[in-house]
């Protein structure tokens, strides 16, 4: 239909929560075969349907034959800043939906997606999406639990401009000053791009970026990365799991099966909520905004106010546009500017920006980025799920999983943390729980020169025991998400609910080093006593890991006595007690350590040091020999290979 407005409605409608909206000057047609961006119109469409949302697809320009004539020609007028380009008129296909909702229904926000943007996890609601970010630190959303404090999120132009927004993919409150938002940015004065790119984005980022123009009513996401640098991406790139950005067959074939696996995979999904969607489609012509903004409904569209102590740029409205993009060396950088916009303390440094020099490369080699001049985002917390679905597409729909495979690398991740974590142990020769100290210490702890970094995981290199607890206390909240971003190593979910207790006897402790001790008789019943202190699980499952380092014969057998000895003491304090299977390798035990809910050390060792100090962290139970045995002569050892070494005594 050709109007701004939809038709009135006898009765009340149930209110959409989301409504996704899309807006181009080519139709949404419905003839095969289709060209990419209606394929990803229809995937969106899908998305949509499958979590009862309103769907919105406006052809804009609807009126002018566009036959032979280029995207940048005029398709909306602003009765003041004149004709304008498709792009423009997505701000108002927005207002529209916010101001008169889909089929009849209002929404309650809105997620606009550009026609190059494809919804990749159709399984995950908006709401979700955005409680991930939340929860993997983006500190567009931090303190928004339970409000809405924001009016605008927008993703961020990674690796273009990270710390600048991409209008390709944004969200819109109607209830919080949205729509205000929505009409500035349709009144700001920007004739240099109203019909050459970057269109419609020129003086929304450039307000964001120079002045912070709305303060924290306006944010950007910067986990919402949906620009990908290779395709698929490398296996622990930090990337969005939700909208791949830039999807266009001209770009090559790969995108074509993208898009044809995800089709499939939306036709076999079925809806997850019980709500109806709604979906519409307009063919909208030149007019429609001036009309729209002109109507009685757009008195709940004012246009917004620029925040408090800045004021608006003279007739360009609220939006300081015509600044050129590539003058960098004003922008604020968010390192020391809040995202209200208020400058941070003269001495003082926000946490999580840094330059920009990682996209240096980029930029050497043609493409177009902001850097060295802008900032980059660098606290970006792996989010397990994300991880775990690159690694094993088990927990989606299998054309969901294929699907994905194409775009975030599928089981690559694994092999390739896998390589790496091999690689590590190779160059340092030390074995696993040796190599993954040296390398987590390395990461996130100052360095120790004249400490060996093999044996950081015990007290007796460190200067006391505030010394060691200050070191392990820089790396301990890291160590989870370290080990699965960058060796796919994942906590074991089958051992939750589970005291694991791991007696690393097979060449340890037959090695003689005083480092690698059998506990005295006494620290049993100390753990017996720690655990129940601590309402541990009562299951118990014993790792004896005897095949480890190809212990002989009579090694294996005192192992298996052992094993045996400590579970029968276990079992008689009252545990249920079981064995780990045979034969499990280093990376499975180390995902069971990870997994469990307890830990316990049956002698000193370097392989349950870190799913130990990780339990710690969270304040689950991690019991060791290292916190119990006296160490005076672990100290002269390492004091009499020190001083053969020429090194002097450990101070």
């Amino acid at each position: 239909r050709d109007s701004p407005e939809a038709p009135g409605h006898t009765q009340p409608r149930m209110p959409l929560s989301w409504c996704v909206v899309m807006a181009d000057s080519r139709p949404y047609a419905t003839s095969q075969p289709l060209q990419d961006w209606q394929q990803v119109a229809r995937v969106n469409e899908h998305y949509a349907r499958i979590h009862g949302y309103g769907f919105a697809y406006s052809q804009v320009g609807a009126g002018v034959s566009w036959d032979g004539k280029p995207k940048d020609a005029p398709a909306c007028v602003h009765p003041d800043r004149g004709s304008r380009s498709a792009a423009w008129c997505k701000i108002p296909a927005i207002a529209r939906v916010l101001l008169h909702g889909v089929g009849g229904r209002p929404c309650k926000r809105a997620m606009f997606i550009d026609s190059d943007a494809v919804v990749t996890n159709l399984t995950m609601s908006i709401d979700d999406y955005l409680d991930r970010a939340r929860a993997i630190g983006d500190e567009a959303l931090a303190g928004d639990e339970g409000s809405s404090p924001w009016s605008v999120l927008l993703s961020n132009n990674y690796w273009f401009n990270p710390d600048g927004p991409c209008t390709g993919l944004l969200y819109v409150d109607g209830s919080n000053g949205g729509c205000g938002i929505l009409r500035s940015w349709w009144d700001a004065r920007s004739d240099a791009t109203n019909q050459r790119h970057p269109w419609e984005q020129a003086p929304l980022a450039d307000g964001y970026r120079f002045r912070r123009e709305l303060g924290d009513r306006l944010r950007v996401l910067s986990t919402s990365r949906n620009w990908l640098q290779s395709l698929p991406a490398a296996a622990n790139e930090a990337v969005d799991p939700f909208v791949l950005h830039g999807v266009k067959a001209s770009y090559g074939p790969r995108y074509g099966r993208i898009l044809a696996a995800l089709l499939e995979a939306a036709a076999s999904i079925g809806p997850t909520v019980a709500s109806q969607p709604a979906v519409e489609f307009s063919r909208l012509n030149a007019t429609f905004a001036e009309r729209l903004f002109a109507s009685s409904a757009a008195a709940r569209c004012q246009p917004a106010l620029p925040r408090e102590g800045l004021e608006a740029a003279g007739d360009r409205g609220i939006f300081a546009s015509g600044s050129p993009v590539t003058t960098q060396s004003r922008a604020l950088p968010p390192s020391h500017t809040h995202p209200n916009g208020s400058a941070v303390a003269e001495g003082g440094r926000r946490a999580c920006w840094a330059p920009a020099w990682g996209l240096a490369a980029a930029a050497a080699a043609g493409e177009y980025t902001c850097a060295p001049h802008c900032e980059a985002w660098t606290c970006w917390r792996a989010h397990f799920e994300d991880l775990r679905r690159r690694a094993a597409h088990d927990a989606l729909p299998a054309p969901l999983s294929a699907a994905r495979a194409l775009i975030y690398s599928g089981a690559s991740h694994r092999a390739a943390g896998r390589a790496a974590l091999a690689k590590l142990v190779d160059g340092c020769w030390c074995g696993m729980g040796n190599a993954l100290v040296m390398d987590s210490s390395a990461h996130f702890a100052k360095p120790r020169p004249g400490k060996s970094p093999v044996g950081l995981w015990n007290p007796a290199y460190f200067d006391g025991a505030s010394d060691y607890a200050s070191h392990w206390a820089q790396v301990a909240p890291h160590l989870e998400e370290h080990l699965a971003s960058r060796y796919a190593l994942f906590a074991d979910p089958s051992y939750r609910g589970v005291t694991a207790v791991h007696l690393r006897c097979s060449d340890v402790p037959f090695k003689r080093m005083p480092m690698y001790h059998l506990p005295t008789p006494s620290y049993w019943a100390w753990v017996r006593r720690e655990l129940h202190a601590a309402g541990a699980p009562r299951r118990v499952v014993v790792f004896n890991s005897t095949s480890w380092g190809g212990p002989k014969a009579e090694e294996s057998a005192a192992c298996e006595a052992y094993a045996a000895g400590v579970a029968a003491f276990l079992r008689a304090s009252g545990m249920d007690v079981s064995h780990a299977p045979e034969g499990m390798s280093e990376y499975e035990t180390l995902e069971a350590l990870l997994g469990a809910s307890a830990v316990v050390a049956g002698m000193p060792s370097s392989f349950s040091f870190l799913p130990g100090v990780a339990k710690a962290a969270r304040g689950a139970p991690y019991l060791t020999p290292l916190f119990y045995a006296e160490l005076p002569l672990l100290r002269q050892w390492v004091d009499k290979k020190r001083r053969a070494a020429g090194l002097g005594p450990n101070e």
